[in-house]
């Protein structure tokens, strides 16, 4: 949106989304800490890698996106949005696994620009999303300590 003077109004949209797992921290990230493997979330129709740009679908839904940092040691990496459906600018997203008491917890956060009028929406949007991922990586690590147990 522009105001009267020409000036972009949007609305800086915070979301994060903390979840904790009966999971040992290493095997968590070693499923989801791999920004050119997806294979642990559901919905995803075709993937693609090259350098530090991951190109996929879900659905209909096409997305690109950024690799900007990556720490094994800090289990964390954080990318961008180039392009995709979302109705956001200046989207700059992590994700990360932190060790816990029992287990680990899972965090994914995004910082991003919104249109006024699409706040509520695409926040909403967004924690729909990381909810998803944050229960397809669960049932994924999940079924990995099973597998290990027998």
């Amino acid at each position: 949106m522009i105001d009267n003077s020409g000036q972009r109004t949007d609305r800086d949209v915070y979301v994060v989304h903390s979840e904790p797992l009966p999971c040992p921290a290493y095997l968590t990230w070693s499923v989801a800490g791999r920004f050119n493997d997806l294979t642990w979330l559901p919905g995803v129709s075709s993937f693609s890698w090259e350098g530090n740009i991951r190109r996929f679908s879900i659905g209909s839904a096409h997305f690109i996106e950024r690799m900007e940092s990556e720490s094994d040691v800090g289990r964390a990496y954080s990318y961008s949005l180039i392009d995709g459906p979302v109705p956001v600018r200046d989207y700059l997203a992590s994700l990360r696994v932190e060790a816990a008491e029992g287990g680990c917890v899972f965090v994914m956060e995004s910082r991003s620009r919104v249109a006024p009028e699409m706040v509520a929406e695409v926040e909403q949007m967004l924690k729909a999303a990381y909810s998803a991922a944050a229960r397809a990586l669960r049932k994924r690590v999940l079924s990995l300590v099973a597998a290990a147990k027998t």
